[in-house]
């Protein structure tokens, strides 16, 4: 285990006044696994091998086991990745990471491309609505639907039942509890 440190020499101090110990990745991986949306014949129900790599990150998170690594190759991937396991120290770590001159990006978002129309009930305040597809909510019809701000403003602000609606008309028609989530319009 190592110790690293602010540039000024002082170790990082957790809130308990114990010292922030930094692992120094010392495995050795027995096995690698891949990622990639672009290839052609990528599946998740392939091996992982780089000729018959997995479709999502999700489904390598799934499989890797402590010493072995997932390379993930160029691509967006919008995905939630919720590993299974984790490593079982510095010598048997779980790494996920870029593979060699790719840029992978993983985004917990979806692209939303339904059509916006302003709301007949409150045309005064501009509330603009959508309705969402089932998908985006895997079964829990109460996630509050995060927008970027500049598209915000005095829009959406919730979701009730697959429907973006105005923050008043939640509130009063859909009780939480509230899971967030985000969507690139």
């Amino acid at each position: 285990m190592n110790t690293r440190s602010y540039a000024n020499g002082a170790p990082i101090i957790l809130p308990d006044g114990t010292e922030f110990p930094f692992w120094q990745d010392e495995t050795e991986y027995r096995r690698m696994h891949y990622v990639d949306q672009q290839h052609p014949g990528a599946s998740d129900s392939n091996s992982g091998t780089e000729e018959a790599p997995f479709l999502t990150v999700q489904r390598a998170a799934e499989v890797v086991e402590p010493a072995e690594k997932v390379l993930i190759k160029s691509g967006i991937y919008r995905e939630w990745v919720q590993p299974r396991r984790s490593g079982n120290g510095v010598d048997e770590m779980i790494s996920f990471e870029a593979a060699p001159g790719a840029e992978a990006i993983i985004r917990g978002s979806q692209v939303l491309g339904a059509k916006w129309t302003n709301s007949d009930v409150a045309r005064s305040v501009s509330v603009w609505m959508v309705d969402l597809p089932e998908e985006f909510f895997e079964g829990d019809p109460k996630a509050i639907i995060l927008l970027p701000w500049s598209i915000l403003r005095k829009r959406i602000l919730s979701s009730c039942a697959g429907r973006a609606v105005s923050a008043d008309e939640s509130l009063t028609h859909c009780p939480g509890p509230w899971f967030f989530r985000t969507v690139d319009v």
